[in-house]
């Protein structure tokens, strides 16, 4: 998904990547998107998005910009019930209006770290594990102006190193189990792309 302030009629900006940097750093710890990415439709993208991450800002109200990202017609039959009139027509599409569940404070939400608890190679990593949620949390704030600033998620992502963790002057690899693993299945595939270009050059001639 891309920044949720352009469909609120926000310019692009630095920290419309660095929300785009926080999907694709929890893609990588979670192996799955934050909330699911490819729905029919921007308007309920939004909606799902706010189960996580919570109620959209109150300054956005009537700033959606339908004109252009006017999506979803008719809604799909997997559209929430809440959010159908008539059990046909989506509410507030008539007029251009917000959707219920955009602003609802009192809906549940599920958090970022419920999902990175449940990731088998964050264990043991307790400090890691925290201070990773209150970055991406920081990172897909809604509002632009309330993320950090690309190098404050690079220093913060530096001290995120386990606990007595060196970085490699080198190549910038951390000296710990998953890291060295990843180093030396990495020179491996390496090798065998080597061979494989050697045996065709052979074979062609």
């Amino acid at each position: 998904m891309f920044p949720p302030e352009l469909l609120f009629r926000h310019r692009p900006s630095r920290k419309s990547d660095i929300y785009q940097l926080g999907i694709l750093l929890f893609k990588i710890h979670a192996r799955v998107f934050p909330f699911p990415s490819g729905p029919p439709s921007y308007e309920l993208l939004l909606w799902q998005a706010t189960r996580v991450l919570g109620p959209l800002p109150e300054t956005w109200r009537g700033r959606f910009c339908w004109e252009k990202y006017r999506t979803l017609v008719p809604p799909p039959v997997a559209f929430p019930s809440s959010l159908l009139r008539g059990g046909a027509v989506l509410m507030g599409r008539e007029g251009g209006e917000d959707l219920p569940g955009w602003f609802d404070q009192d809906q549940p939400t599920a958090g970022l770290g419920m999902r990175l608890r449940q990731e088998p190679h964050l264990d043991g990593c307790e400090r890691e594990r925290e201070g990773l949620v209150a970055l991406l949390g920081e990172m897909l704030a809604w509002e632009p102006e309330k993320r950090p600033s690309a190098g404050s998620v690079e220093g913060r992502l530096l001290q995120l190193r386990p606990e007595g963790v060196a970085v490699d002057g080198k190549d910038g690899w951390a000296q710990h189990p998953r890291t060295e693993r990843a180093r030396v299945e990495q020179r491996e595939w390496e090798e065998r792309e080597r061979r494989r270009r050697v045996t065709q050059l052979y074979d062609h001639f």
